[in-house]
């Protein structure tokens, strides 16, 4: 692995410690910021967190597309952990029915009743992803409000976390008196911070549980670095041509000899 992709998963590993004691309103505004073309493995490790709550997982479960995968997998498919978003639905499915996910305080209502229709369309086949009810169901709560100081466009601390892992697109902002660098009273209800050990009963708090998170993060770890190193491995376009012209040399030469007479 080289060192720029060292840095990105150094980067990716920043962000989530800082999110780790921010209100759920910052979480799903980091969500909203990334791009799945990039950003997966951001997702993945968000969705693998023990602070992230059912809201969030529905957010990011629900932009992964699952009706597509559904419908691969109706067709003779199966679930590929070697595409991104694949990896991102499976990690979301098995620790929602593990239970490891609390219910937060904001609203969020994003499947509304399209994946139900769809797979209904398909024959009587039951769901090949076997999502839970609760995820087709609408999170009722407060609307999400996120304050200007934990925004990459107003925070030069947050512009740095966010632009190395590519969710700040702007220049980074100048330091102001105005804008706090860090504003531990986020607008939200109490109950969008980490909780305490007796009110999170969801939460990876035992020592089973902390286990499952830690092989999950080590699993996103080594499945990220492997895939950095097939990219590497990957020849050129400019290599496949040199290696086609070889063989078709070689095996040129095999047929001139034996038709020699």
């Amino acid at each position: 692995m080289s060192s720029e992709e060292d840095d990105l998963e150094v980067s990716i590993d920043k962000l989530i410690e800082w999110l780790a004691d921010k209100p759920e309103d910052v979480w799903l505004d980091c969500v909203d910021r990334v791009n799945w073309d990039e950003g997966a493995w951001i997702l993945l490790a968000i969705t693998s967190h023990a602070h992230c709550t059912k809201q969030i997982a529905a957010r990011i479960f629900w932009s992964a597309g699952p009706d597509e995968l559904a419908l691969e997998i109706l067709k003779g498919g199966k679930i590929n952990l070697n595409r991104e978003g694949d990896m991102v639905i499976d990690c979301i499915l098995r620790n929602w029915h593990a239970g490891l996910y609390r219910t937060g305080s904001i609203a969020f209502n994003g499947s509304t009743i399209a994946y139900s229709d769809y797979i209904r369309r398909l024959g009587p086949q039951a769901d090949p992803l076997d999502i839970p009810e609760e995820l087709f169901g609408e999170f009722v709560g407060r609307t999400p409000h996120v304050h200007p100081s934990m925004t990459p466009e107003a925070n030069p601390q947050v512009w740095d976390l966010y632009y190395p892992v590519g969710l700040a697109y702007l220049p980074r902002p100048e330091p102001s008196a105005n804008v706090p660098t860090e504003h531990p009273q986020q607008h939200g209800s109490e109950g969008d911070r980490p909780q305490s050990r007796s009110h999170r009963r969801q939460s990876p708090e035992n020592a089973s549980d902390k286990n499952t998170y830690r092989a999950q993060n080590d699993l996103v770890r080594s499945r990220f670095r492997e895939s950095l190193r097939e990219d590497d491995r990957k020849p050129e376009p400019q290599r496949k041509l040199g290696f086609a012209l070889i063989a078709f040399a070689l095996v040129l030469g095999l047929l001139l000899y034996w038709l020699d007479p």
